[in-house]
């Protein structure tokens, strides 16, 4: 399902991970606190396009004008998100295990 899609609308959790391992640009949100500065960071560096956070005065408001201007701007093509794929490493557990059993 995820594959078909042309654009991803997603917290911080698990599914943004694998819009970004399926190459699908994202706009994003953070749900909690602790997803706070993964979707700053993300956000900032292009990677997708960072549409606030879930404790935001007026958010309803404010997602609507960034909403917006994501559309009119063509934001899509600005981003990152292949970048960002390159760096998500699917295996990591494997490949850190494979690391620590060599030390």
């Amino acid at each position: 399902l995820m594959r078909s899609c042309n654009l991803g609308f997603s917290s911080m959790g698990l599914t943004f991970w694998e819009l970004t391992y399926l190459n699908i640009p994202s706009i994003i949100f953070s749900g909690s606190t602790r997803e706070r500065p993964v979707c700053e960071f993300i956000g900032s560096e292009g990677y997708a396009y960072r549409m606030g956070d879930y404790a935001e005065k007026d958010w309803h408001e404010e997602w609507s004008k960034k909403l917006r201007s994501f559309m009119e701007e063509d934001t899509i093509s600005k981003l990152r998100f292949t970048a960002l794929k390159k760096m998500v490493n699917i295996r990591g557990t494997e490949l850190v295990a494979k690391e620590m059993a060599s030390i």
